[in-house]
């Protein structure tokens, strides 16, 4: 069924006017509300440099979309809005004549007006924060033993050529664990070289169970994968320093001026080197005057062990077998629990999420999903590595009869719902989300998602 938005968006904006000002985006839970009114959405696509691999919410794309969506008319009553949902996603197209970065961008949000009498909040975080942000939270029933989570170790942001963050090179993935916690995300512990992330944004590489290497920057996975892990507070948003000198964010002629003993690698890469470490600071290029005039500016470090031998990244790739395996699962929604996915396919890494949920990378171009032990959804995109190709994506889905060419896949699907750039398909066992690079009816899919019905 292909549904055709237009209509419903012409009559919205008759019953509602554009504000003078624009509405603020809650971040707690009001205590009464009076009246809900439809929601408001907006859609924006940024052409970002070939390669862009870092769409933080922080962005300016990001900031601009944020400030359409308050601007977005809607009932002359309304008081505040209320972020229901944020989407992000990256297309890289790599043609012979032509190579693009787009940056897709979709915020979605409800209007409310407060009770006359009561226009307090509560101490309860809404569901996205009013910088979308995803909130988290927790509550437990007193009536049974109380779960208890692992506080957040109380890290030190201080990076220099005999540690960082207080790991120093040599220690034993248990004296990581000790002072930092519980890692995000592992690979598994017969790779030749381990990682474990804390945050998106403090790697730690292991070769025989020893530290080789904590850098800033994940190492083999890619921006979607990265962006998978849980925004950590204690990690991702701390100024680190590198000497109680140079702190991030710091230009590259500044840094050179207060570190001295730096030896300038190469335009971005300044490198601090000891008996038997290597410290090397990355700068990123901005334009915050013109494209033609670059400022560098510190974003990443990494604290190595001279020859310390890091292995390349090895993601096993799927057998027909395999293959074979994920299409009988989601064909016939058949029970498959974390254990045995273990077990069955070549394993890349396991990210860990709040309340036992768990994402599973198998393959370098397919996600388990599971809450506790039981599958959820399986999820196929060649963004997940770096070296993922969108044809192992076309490829899996032809051998279920699924195009990936939009018109088509709504053509030979009574069933579908076409959301723009999404495609939506409920057979009773599964729903599948189809993405696309762009509304036009040519567009190609970019990444499925398949949810099993509860």
């Amino acid at each position: 069924m292909h549904i055709k938005q237009r209509s419903f968006v012409i009559l919205a904006l008759l019953s509602v006017s554009s504000p003078s000002l624009a509405l603020e985006i809650l971040d707690y839970k009001p205590n009464c509300i009076a009246q809900k009114y439809a929601a408001v959405e907006v859609s924006k696509e940024f052409i970002m440099p070939f390669g862009f691999a870092d769409p933080v919410l922080e962005t300016s794309e990001f900031s601009q979309t944020l400030e359409l969506l308050k601007q977005l008319p809607v009932p002359k009553q309304a008081e505040y809005l209320i972020l229901e949902d944020v989407e992000k996603n990256i297309t890289h197209i790599n043609r012979v004549k032509k190579q693009t970065t787009k940056l897709n961008i979709k915020l979605v949000s409800q209007p409310v007006k407060l009770c006359e009498d009561d226009k307090s909040f509560s101490d309860a975080r809404l569901r996205f924060a009013s910088d979308g942000y995803r909130m988290v939270e927790q509550t437990f029933a007193y009536t049974l033993p109380t779960p208890t989570s692992e506080p957040e170790k109380e890290v030190v942001p201080i990076v220099s050529n005999q540690q960082a963050f207080g790991i120093e090179l040599g220690m034993s993935q248990q004296q990581v664990n000790t002072i930092l916690g519980t890692p995000n995300l592992s690979t598994p512990a017969d790779s030749p070289t381990v990682w474990w992330s804390y945050g998106r944004n403090l790697w730690i590489a292991f070769k025989q169970g020893s530290v080789i290497e904590v850098t800033s920057k994940a190492p083999y996975f890619s921006v979607y994968t990265t962006n998978l892990i849980e925004y950590r507070a204690h990690f991702d948003d701390l100024v680190w320093t590198v000497n109680n000198r140079v702190t991030s964010d710091t230009e590259l002629a500044a840094a050179l001026q207060a570190l001295p003993n730096a030896k300038r690698v190469n335009n971005n890469q300044i490198e601090l080197s000891a008996n038997t470490s290597n410290l090397t600071l990355s700068f990123d290029a901005f334009h915050p005057v013109s494209k033609e005039q670059d400022v560098y500016k510190l974003k990443h470090f990494s604290l190595a062990a001279a020859n310390n031998g890091i292995s390349a990244a090895k993601i096993t790739t799927l057998s027909t077998q395999n293959i074979n395996e994920l299409l009988n699962i989601i064909e016939s929604a058949g029970p498959l629990t974390y254990a045995e996915a273990r077990a069955k396919f070549p394993e890349n890494a396991t990210i860990y999420q709040s309340n036992d949920r768990r994402i599973y990378i198998t393959g370098h171009f397919t996600e388990l999903h599971f809450k506790g032990q039981d599958l959820t959804a399986i999820t196929f995109s060649s963004d997940l590595a770096t070296h993922s190709t969108i044809d192992d994506v076309h490829s899996f889905l032809a051998k279920m009869g699924l195009a990936a060419q939009k018109d088509s896949l709504i053509n030979s699907n009574q069933d579908a719902e076409d959301y723009f750039d999404t495609v939506e398909i409920n057979t009773g066992i599964y729903q599948l989300t189809a993405k696309f690079d762009s509304s036009d009816d040519q567009a190609m899919l970019y990444q499925a998602q398949f949810k099993f019905m509860e």
